[in-house]
C-alpha cells in the first residue's frame, strides 16, 4: 500500500502499520511533517518551538481541562466545597477560568517575545560583525598604505 504525506507530499510506497502516523486523519510520513502540519503532542527542543511556546500551549490545555473540572464540580453543586478546600489550602479564593480574548486564552503561535529578541540580537550580532569586519579592513588598507609608502621611502633612498 503507498500513501502520501500530506505536509511534504513524498510517497511512500510498501507502507507498514509502524511508517508514519495519523494525526487529524491525515496521514504523515514523519514526526517533523506532522509537527511542521500543527501537531504540538511531541514538541522536542530542536523543533524550533521556543520554550514561550509550550509554556503557552500547556498553559492553555490546563487550563481547558481546569474549564471541564470546574463545570463537572458545578454539576454536582460542589462549588461551596471547593471553595473551602482552595482557601484551606492555599490561602487564597480560586481564580476565575472564564475565556478571554486575549491574556490567558491567546494561542501557542501567537507573537513569541523571546523569539522576537533572540531575531532582534541575532540582526544586531550581524551588524556588528560587519561592522567589525569593516573595521578590520579599514585597518588592514592602512597598514598595506603605510607600507607602500615605507618601500616609496626606501626606494627613492636607495636611487639616491
Amino acid at each position: 500500500m503507498s500513501r502520501t504525506c500530506q505536509q511534504c507530499h513524498v510517497v511512500k510506497h510498501d507502507c507498514t502499520i509502524n511508517d508514519g502516523c495519523f494525526w487529524k486523519d491525515s496521514w504523515h510520513c514523519s514526526k517533523v511533517c506532522r509537527h511542521d502540519a500543527g501537531d504540538r503532542t511531541a514538541c522536542w527542543k530542536e523543533c524550533g518551538c521556543t520554550s514561550y511556546a509550550k509554556k503557552r500551549r500547556l498553559l492553555r490545555v490546563h487550563r481547558n481541562q481546569m474549564r471541564i473540572m470546574d463545570d463537572l464540580i458545578n454539576e454536582y453543586h460542589l462549588e461551596d466545597e471547593l471553595e473551602e478546600r482552595i482557601e484551606e489550602e492555599t490561602g487564597n479564593s480560586g481564580c476565575w477560568l472564564g475565556y478571554e480574548s486575549e491574556g490567558m486564552d491567546e494561542s501557542s503561535d501567537k507573537e513569541d517575545p523571546e523569539k522576537t529578541l533572540r531575531q532582534d540580537i541575532e540582526d544586531k550580532s550581524q551588524f556588528l560583525e560587519a561592522a567589525s569586519s569593516t573595521l578590520i579592513l579599514r585597518q588592514m588598507t592602512t597598514d598595506v598604505e603605510r607600507a607602500r609608502m615605507e618601500m616609496e621611502d626606501m626606494r627613492s633612498h636607495m636611487c639616491r
